[in-house]
C-alpha cells in the first residue's frame, strides 16, 4: 500500500477544486435584473421613456435611475445624468416585472443609447445582519435609534451595495419637424 493511494487522492482533490474554480470564474452569475426599452415620447427637447425592469431573483430590489449613455464608435459615453433629477427610489419585488418611466433632456436621435440604473438588494434577517452591524459601526446615530442587531430580525430592512444594471441598446427616433409632418401626411396629387 505505499504512497500511491495518497497521491491519487491528492490528484482527485486538486482536479475537483480546479473544476469548481473554473465553473465559478468562467460562468459568472447572470444579472439579477434586466432593463428593456419599451417606448419614448418626445416633447420639445424632453423625452419621456418607459422601460421594463425585470427582477430574476427571489429577493426584492430598490433602484434609482443613474445615467444614459450614447455609443460613440466603439466607446460608450455619458449623455444624460440623473444627478439633478433624483426621484424617489422604485421597488421591484421578487420575480416581478414593472414599468418605469423617466424624463430626460437633450438625448441625441440616431445613435445607440443605453439606460443605467443603480440597484440595491433588500436585505432582511440573517442576510441583513452583517450590513446592519456595519452601518451601526460607521454611522453615528442618536441613542435608541440604532439598527437591530438581532440576526433573525425580519422587519429591519437595509440595502446591499449599489450595482449597475445596463439596458439593452435602444434608439431615439428622429424628431419630426413640421415640414416633414406635412410632407408625410398630406396626400399628393
Amino acid at each position: 500500500m505505499g504512497t500511491r493511494p495518497i497521491v491519487a487522492g491528492g490528484i482527485v482533490i486538486a482536479i475537483a477544486v480546479f473544476a469548481i474554480v473554473v465553473l465559478l470564474v468562467v460562468h459568472p452569475s447572470p444579472s439579477p435584473m434586466t432593463l428593456r426599452h419599451i417606448s419614448s415620447v418626445q416633447s420639445g427637447n424632453e423625452v419621456t421613456a418607459t422601460f421594463e425592469v425585470k427582477n430574476h431573483t427571489g429577493v426584492s430590489y430598490i433602484f434609482l435611475p443613474f445615467e444614459v449613455e450614447v455609443r460613440d464608435g466603439s466607446v460608450w459615453r455619458r449623455c444624460f445624468e440623473f444627478q439633478n433629477y433624483r426621484p424617489r427610489h422604485a421597488t421591484v419585488g421578487a420575480y416581478a416585472v414593472i414599468s418605469y418611466t423617466c424624463q430626460m433632456t437633450n438625448l441625441p436621435a440616431g445613435p445607440s443609447l443605453r439606460f443605467k440604473i443603480l440597484a440595491q438588494k433588500t436585505l432582511t434577517g440573517l442576510n441583513g445582519f452583517i450590513r446592519r452591524f456595519e452601518l451601526n459601526l460607521r454611522q453615528t446615530r442618536p441613542p435608541g435609534s440604532r439598527l437591530s442587531l438581532n440576526p433573525f430580525d425580519k422587519k429591519s430592512r437595509v440595502f446591499g451595495l449599489p450595482r449597475e444594471v445596463v439596458s439593452e441598446e435602444f434608439f431615439e427616433p428622429e424628431a419630426m419637424i413640421e415640414s416633414d409632418f406635412i410632407t408625410n401626411t398630406l396626400p399628393t396629387r
